[in-house]
């Protein structure tokens, strides 16, 4: 039998305690790109058509954010990390944020995402964007019926007239839908997912809501 001394045995207990740290930093950092499928080129021209846009079309740097007013992670980074990168970012024209409205969670998320393109005709969508997430509820809970978003919708002063009209009718139906399906394109499996590319066409996955030092990283490297 072989006896390992005192030293021997901290030792072999640091080199384990090392190498679960190296395979914890590695999955940390695998969590920022899906392994999924996902096209080789982005089409902004594209998503802008379908999406909706805050700051400089001139930006270096574009960030294609897919999130679901019902997504409490989205819901989370929208309060957590969206204002600063919008005042140090956005802001200062260095970077585009085009938000895809992507319902995919429950049978509430299609109607917040229909209703923001309706407050979109009358040029009130962030402001129906900030609305929602700052009133965000728990999932398919209730918080986002049709009676809640009306209330919303009044609450920023629309026209309640054009959007009843609007909200009942299926004009944006092919829109979301579209939305859906670039998602899919570029494996977006959760909420929130962001793209970030530069004006040279490289571009970077990130999945869930990742704090602010992890865009500030790829920002400057894609700068």
């Amino acid at each position: 039998m072989v006896l390992l001394t005192n030293m021997q045995i901290k030792i072999g207990i640091a080199s384990i305690v090392i190498i679960i740290g190296v395979i914890v930093s590695i999955s940390a950092i695998g969590g920022l790109n899906s392994d999924g499928p996902m096209k080789s080129e982005i089409n902004l021209d594209e998503i802008r058509q379908i999406s909706h846009t805050l700051g400089s079309d001139n930006a270096p740097i574009t960030i294609i954010e897919f999130g679901d007013y019902q997504c409490p992670f989205c819901g989370e980074w929208y309060q957590q990390t969206s204002p600063t990168l919008n005042e140090k970012y956005i802001q200062t024209g260095k970077v585009q944020l085009i938000y895809v409205d992507y319902p995919f969670l429950g049978a509430d998320s299609y109607p917040t995402s229909y209703a923001s393109f309706c407050a979109e005709e009358q040029g009130m969508y962030w402001e129906f964007h900030d609305i929602l997430f700052v009133n965000q509820g728990n999932t398919n809970d209730g918080w986002a019926s049709p009676d809640n978003i009306r209330e919303f919708a009044q609450d920023i002063d629309l026209d309640m007239d054009q959007y009843d009209q609007c909200v009942s009718s299926t004009t944006y139906k092919q829109t979301l839908e579209d939305n859906l399906q670039i998602g899919r394109e570029h494996g977006v499996s959760q909420t929130p997912t962001f793209i970030v590319l530069n004006d040279k066409g490289q571009f970077q996955k990130i999945e869930g809501k990742q704090p602010l030092s992890v865009f500030d990283d790829i920002i400057e490297k894609m700068s």
